[in-house]
């Protein structure tokens, strides 16, 4: 599977040019591999490269490292608020709330609602209902008996036009939204209140953000039990919608090469181009201090190791 879109790291065009390939007959077989060795590169790094909006909660702090990067733009800052309470008067639905993430990008955005008696499930697709509002009329007219209940609200802020893509995953009966408070209440743009470089990991928050956003939270509740904290999240928590990644063109000439390489080692190896078998040093190789032998079952592991020297650069960070 492409990710996202139909895009890739890499062309069948630009793996041939680099691989000096000039026939069409390997083309079927570059074009079938090039996804599989985009994800085994991606999850070397750990992270997603190309051009992508991404949501993400993290911990607030002054400084917040991304999952993806280079941030081009951040679409929302919002803090964790209470937006609405379901209602189910027939006491037989169990909802959830579901967003992709970085290690699951190709979740759908939903609502979801499954009878535990039937155990039919109704889903509300974000793409369709994208307001909270609209969410709200789609659930009250599909599902008897189920209503939402709006909690009070910040100053200037109106739940029911708010975006769908900021409600939290989440599952129960009272759902919370990332409120993005702080360009809302002064009019100012969100660049106010973050700053981001050429090439960043990372946001660089107001010094006063702290302050606002703990005071905003203060109905985020959470349950202290022996010490032990039994609601997953947290109000310090933050929601990040943001851009980031690589056009297609803009996708680093080396890390085009170490795709395109571990192509060519693959097709070496399956003896794609007919040579009458495969070439011995792709099968086992010393590079300096670093060794490998290629087995059948994790070859392309074993590429992609091979080629750290390039990958390493583009890891993310873990700090």
């Amino acid at each position: 599977m492409s990710y996202p879109g139909s895009n890739e790291l890499v062309t069948t065009a630009e793996v041939k040019a680099l691989s000096n390939i000039t026939v069409a007959t390997y083309d079927t077989y570059i074009g079938s591999v090039i996804p599989s060795v985009c994800r085994a590169v991606e999850t070397y790094c750990g992270r997603k490269f190309l051009l992508n909006t991404w949501i993400q909660w993290v911990s607030k702090d002054r400084e917040i490292f991304l999952d993806n990067w280079p941030i081009n733009n951040v679409l929302l800052i919002g803090v964790p608020y209470a937006c609405f309470t379901i209602t189910d008067t027939s006491n037989k639905y169990n909802f959830v709330i579901q967003q992709p993430t970085s290690n699951n990008p190709n979740t759908v955005a939903r609502f979801v609602a499954t009878n535990t008696e039937t155990l039919a499930v109704t889903e509300y697709l974000f793409s369709v209902s994208t307001t909270v509002g609209a969410l709200k009329t789609a659930v009250e007219a599909g599902l008897v008996g189920v209503t939402f209940t709006y909690e009070t609200a910040p100053s200037t802020i109106t739940f029911a036009n708010l975006s769908t893509s900021s409600l939290r995953m989440t599952s129960g009966k009272t759902v919370y939204i990332g409120v993005n408070y702080f360009d809302q209440t002064s009019g100012t743009s969100i660049g106010d209140i973050y700053r981001i470089s050429d090439n960043s990991d990372r946001l660089i928050l107001n010094p006063n953000y702290a302050d606002v956003s703990y005071f905003l939270t203060s109905n985020y509740p959470y349950t202290m039990d022996a010490g032990y904290i039994l609601d997953y999240y947290r109000e310090s928590d933050t929601l990040v919608i943001y851009n980031s990644g690589y056009a297609t063109a803009d996708v680093p000439a080396d890390l085009k090469m170490a795709v395109s390489l571990i192509i060519s080692d693959l097709m070496a190896y399956y003896d794609i181009q007919g040579g009458g078998g495969w070439k011995g040093i792709y099968k086992s190789e010393t590079l300096g201090d670093y060794s490998y032998t290629i087995g059948d079952g994790s070859f392309i592991w074993q590429l992609v190791h091979k080629y750290h020297d390039i990958l390493d650069h583009y890891k993310i960070k873990i700090i």
